[in-house]
């Protein structure tokens, strides 16, 4: 019998002056191909590959990378086998136990901070994720590693100290290695007296105080500004999302008037309280794909008071140049669509601040987006696995200031140290309403606006 040929899935590559089968020999030369064609049928076969298993275009360069370090041993890969079983069994007890083996290791010869949190899965129990992060002297890097996920019937202080208590002490991983612990800003997490990290120190007597988790505290800090606006644009988001998420026809009809306008089809994303700044990145979908949603919403609005805002819904379309007859059509398909009454509700609610209360959304809806990047721009910072403790009482200060600029003279912040910002008598340095920074589209949209509700919203912010 003559050597076992390799089987390609997505055709041969064009061979060179010769070619190697799977037993390593070599075979007659064959017809010579130039080297452009070779790496072009090489490039097929990779896109090829990735679209064929609907794998995202972002694997590319690493499906690419694998390929190019698994080449480098041909013997062993011609020879290489994995079926779905296998892999799972060698994933779990084999690469997985090896790795945490390692970690633990790690972990009791060297100092390490845990981030610790808790979440939902997907089957609805409460999972508590630990993430340890430490200086690894052979890397000469940080690392951040995961560490163990527990799984818990209630979740209290006591139940995830000792939880992860008795997770360390399997590992006989000594306590006076943790130095910090980092955790959202829930009670039973940073209580001062019978919380979690509270507990942690009492057993951990080289544990630093570090103040939680700076992305937290911003978050929280982000989350209380926008509470002054009553949910206004925080429940827009909620109802354009669960509008759109479970009626596949509502995004077609959408993607046709998007289309219409010339405008790209962004289905709105799903705001989730407890993600960083959430309200911010979906709020940037939606201002821009604003167009959009109130042509596809004027369907609903009540027919005694369509001719009302017949003009706004012209303007766009004519400001477009889109054919009419096609973005009509969608509407009255919409009118005619049957409805629950949970449907209907969420679809007043929206055509309330589409329409009714339009310029007031828009000017949150703008505020927002003026308002929150210097936040957002914060957290990505230290959203990182490298250590960043060098820069954050300059970067937390640079924000303070920037902040407190939206209301106060800025002589008076630009050059305070931040031991003087945090002592400052803010009361003495405000601007007058009129010029308050909200954003130069919040400021288009509060001229529309009556000089009283202008006001208001100005109070608020």
């Amino acid at each position: 019998m003559g050597p076992k040929k390799c089987s390609l899935p997505y055709g041969t590559p064009p061979n060179i002056h010769e070619s190697s089968n799977c037993s390593g020999k070599r075979d007659a030369p064959l017809p010579n191909v130039n080297y452009e064609d070779r790496k072009s049928n090489a490039e097929a076969m990779v896109v090829s590959f990735i679209a064929e298993n609907n794998l995202p275009f972002t694997m590319t360069s690493k499906v690419l990378d694998l390929a190019k370090e698994l080449s480098r041993d041909h013997k062993v890969l011609a020879d290489l086998s994995l079926d779905r079983t296998s892999c799972t069994y060698k994933l779990k007890e084999g690469l997985a136990s090896v790795c945490h083996k390692r970690l633990v290791a790690e972990m009791k010869k060297n100092p390490f901070s845990i981030n610790i949190d808790e979440c939902t899965a997907k089957n609805n129990k409460r999972v508590l994720s630990v993430l340890v992060s430490y200086f690894s002297e052979d890397l000469g890097m940080s690392i951040v590693h995961h560490y163990v996920s527990l799984q818990l019937t209630t979740v209290n202080a006591n139940t995830v100290f000792h939880a992860v208590k008795k997770a360390l002490e399997e590992d006989e991983i000594p306590f006076t290695n943790v130095v910090s612990s980092l955790s959202d800003s829930a009670a039973y997490m940073r209580g001062s007296k019978t919380g979690f990290e509270k507990r942690l120190q009492d057993v951990a007597t080289n544990m630093l105080d570090i103040d939680g988790d700076l992305c937290h505290h911003i978050h929280n800090v982000v989350k209380k500004y926008c509470q002054h606006f009553d949910h206004q644009v925080e429940g827009l988001c909620d109802d354009l999302y669960n509008d759109f998420h479970y009626s596949p026809d509502l995004q077609e009809h959408l993607a046709t008037i998007s289309t219409a306008l010339g405008t790209a089809c962004k289905v709105p994303l799903e705001r989730v309280a407890h993600r960083w700044l959430s309200s911010f990145d979906v709020t940037v979908r939606n201002v821009e794909m604003v167009k959009a949603l109130t042509v596809f919403y004027y369907a609903w609005v009540d027919s005694n008071k369509q001719s009302e805002f017949e003009g706004l819904v012209k303007a766009i379309i004519n400001e477009a140049k889109a054919n009419k007859k096609n973005v009509y059509d969608v509407i009255m398909k919409l009118k005619m669509k049957q409805l629950t009454p949970q449907g209907l509700k969420r679809k007043k609610r929206i055509v309330q601040k589409l329409f009714v209360e339009r310029n007031l959304t828009l000017a949150l809806m703008h505020h927002y987006t003026s308002i929150l990047p210097m936040f957002k721009s914060f957290v990505l910072t230290f959203e990182q696995k490298e250590p960043m403790i060098h820069k954050a009482h300059d970067s937390i200060t640079d924000l303070f200031r920037q902040f407190l600029a939206c209301f106060i003279k800025h002589e008076g912040v630009s050059e305070l140290t931040a031991r003087q910002l945090a002592e400052l008598d803010i009361s003495e340095n405000l601007l007058k309403c009129s010029q308050v920074y909200v954003g130069k589209a919040c400021e288009k949209e509060l001229l529309k606006m009556s000089a009283e509700a202008a006001r208001s919203f100005l109070s608020k912010h």
